[in-house]
């Protein structure tokens, strides 16, 4: 049967990558618009096409199809094709696009909603107009709910109408025995006022940022949450390429080795940096929410990816010029064939069924010639990290993660690669003779005190104590800089503590920051590899009062900064068990500047 085709247009007074961020959420929009959750199955291919099976019902009617991947350029435009196996309708496609229209540096844009029905059955001719029109005024509608928005932190977009199941008396009861905290009040708000998918796979990073609150300060009170019944964990193995969450697993025990990505069509081993993300989701007793999906595969899915298309065996894409200013690269999806963007003009770029015939392509814009047997999909992606991600490797760097959820380590033998983290050991000077001259039970109480003063201290600054060994501590961290801002403030602070204490400590310091193993040793968490090695020989050069670590720590702009005031020296030395001579710097803090 004939096609139908439609296009509704209107302007809206806001930013066009206002309206994109608005539109290009998929699975938000469909709620807001009245369609009807979907059930997804495993990626196939079909005739060389790749898609996705799904099926739904509507209005009492069962619809099954093969939904194709979505093709977009971010900010601009995007459409989706579905193929229809059973129900009325044979074929749809529908998408947006954006053009900015703004006058006198007044933002406008204007919206185009479109799409294509093609029926299989007379019912289907029938009920084409009735379906196709009000969803696209619904479109536009949705971005006029937002424009007469109120402004408020904890309701950014329009929700759907629901009403809250939340246990508010419960939730009360428990979080008033949590300290009082403007992050409490909102998480409060957030899981009262929000929809049901806003309180399931919550990212701590992305509330904060929408609360106007500090980052860790959120991710700590979600901990506390959690350990007092509120919330629950679970982690969620992430894809490194296509950064979609493939399995979801609710302690750390559970995690494998390794999974399979079939949108990619890539096995990957898990590491804490990249693949294993802690998210968190109201618990039942707090709050019934009941997870739906309408949408895997809009824009925002994986807001990395810049450019998405579907090319044709025997037929050319032009990419155009990628607006980005970061590192990207071309990827093929469900193949792991990639290009880096090259330095050089590449006009024109091959793909076939073994790959790309070069290394490299062009940010400026060249042309994409498919001559594979199948249609491919194309991408233009950001390489950098998403910031928003809470990672293992940060939350087991935190005491507070350590002590409240201390049972979350990985099943025995089980070995997870961490890819950055900083070592830092410490140990008592003349440790030996303390216990000789201020005997057994004064050197023990020193040495007590001592521990607690590292651990305020480690904990302030966003790391975690791994174990203590004899006098000496093994601490770890996420982010090298607050490794540097702890060993500073110890050594600042000694003094005063020796002071305190009517002792006379001195503390020796080393750290050492690169990939490392994380296993469970002694029922937790713990690290082995060259790193920790490094980190305990370096160690061993500190004399006590400063702070030894290598020389390329201070190539960190931030490190190299912090200790501009302080008296430094450079040096080379071959450490135990290490083959080559390692460049060192023993940092001063108590001490004034020398040029070294």
């Amino acid at each position: 049967m004939k096609e139908r085709r439609f296009s509704l247009v209107k302007q809206f007074p806001l930013p066009k990558e206002k309206v994109w961020d608005l539109l290009a959420t998929n699975d938000h929009l469909n709620r807001m618009i009245g369609l009807f959750p979907v059930q997804f199955s495993n990626a196939k291919f079909d005739d060389s096409l790749f898609y996705l099976p799904a099926k739904a019902k509507m209005s009492g009617v069962s619809l099954s199809w093969k939904e194709y991947p979505f093709e977009w350029v971010k900010g601009e435009y995007y459409s989706v094709q579905r193929i229809y196996t059973s129900g009325p309708l044979a074929e749809f496609r529908a998408g947006i696009k954006l053009k900015d229209v703004s006058v006198d540096e007044e933002p406008m844009t204007e919206v185009e909603v479109f799409s294509m029905l093609r029926p299989a059955t007379v019912l289907g001719k029938l009920v084409i107009p009735v379906v196709a029109i009000p969803g696209m005024k619904k479109t536009h509608a949705y971005i006029e709910k937002y424009i007469a928005l109120e402004d408020s932190p904890i309701v950014a977009v329009p929700q759907p109408k629901h009403h809250s199941t939340t246990n508010e008396q419960a939730l009360t009861h428990v979080m008033n025995k949590l300290e009082p905290s403007k992050a409490k009040d909102f998480f409060m708000e957030h899981l009262i006022q929000s929809h049901d998918q806003g309180v399931v796979e919550m990212q701590p990073y992305k509330l904060a940022d929408q609360w106007g609150l500090d980052r860790d300060d959120v991710l700590s009170l979600f901990l506390e949450a959690t350990k007092a019944g509120v919330l629950n964990l679970a982690w969620s193995l992430m894809c490194p390429t296509c950064r979609v969450a493939k399995e979801t697993e609710s302690s750390l025990r559970n995690v494998k080795s390794d999974v399979h990505c079939d949108l990619c069509g890539i096995s990957y081993n898990m590491n804490f940096d990249e693949t294993i993300e802690l998210r968190f989701t109201v618990h039942p007793s707090i709050r019934k929410a009941v997870s739906q999906t309408y949408c895997i595969g809009g824009p925002n899915i994986t807001p990395h990816i810049l450019l998405q298309k579907r090319i044709r065996a025997g037929t050319s894409w032009d990419i155009p010029t990628i607006a980005s200013d970061k590192d990207v690269r071309l990827r093929i999806l469900t193949k792991s064939h990639l290009v880096p963007e090259s330095e050089e003009e590449e006009d024109e770029l091959t793909y076939r069924d073994d790959g790309f015939e070069k290394d490299g392509f062009s940010r400026n814009g060249c042309t994409l010639h498919n001559k594979s047997r199948r249609e491919i999909v194309a991408v233009v992606e950001e390489i950098e990290r998403d910031p928003n991600v809470v990672t293992a490797a940060k939350v087991t760097t935190m005491t507070k993660f350590r002590r409240l959820f201390s049972s979350e380590v990985l099943a025995e033998g089980q070995e997870i690669g961490v890819e950055n983290v900083t070592i830092v050991f410490s140990d008592l000077r003349g440790s030996t003779s303390l216990y000789e001259s201020a005997g057994d039970a004064n050197a023990y109480r020193q040495v007590s005190d001592h521990f607690h003063f590292l651990s305020e201290r480690i904990m302030k600054h966003g790391g975690t104590i791994i174990k203590t060994i004899g006098d000496s501590v093994m601490a770890a961290f996420y982010v090298p800089e607050d490794a540097v801002k702890t060993a500073i403030d110890i050594q600042q602070s000694i003094d005063a503590f020796n002071t305190e204490h009517d002792t006379d400590l001195s503390i020796k310091l080393g750290m050492y920051n690169g990939p490392a193993i994380a296993v469970t040793a002694n029922n937790q968490l713990d690290y082995f590899g060259h790193t920790v090695n490094m980190a305990s020989r370096i160690e061993q050069e500190s004399v006590g009062n400063d702070i030894m670590v290598s020389s390329d720590m201070l190539e960190r702009p931030e490190i190299e900064e912090m200790i501009q005031a302080y008296e430094v020296e450079a040096y080379e030395t071959q450490l135990y068990g290490i083959r080559e001579a390692v460049p060192l710097v023993r940092i001063k803090p108590s001490a004034v500047y020398v040029s070294v």
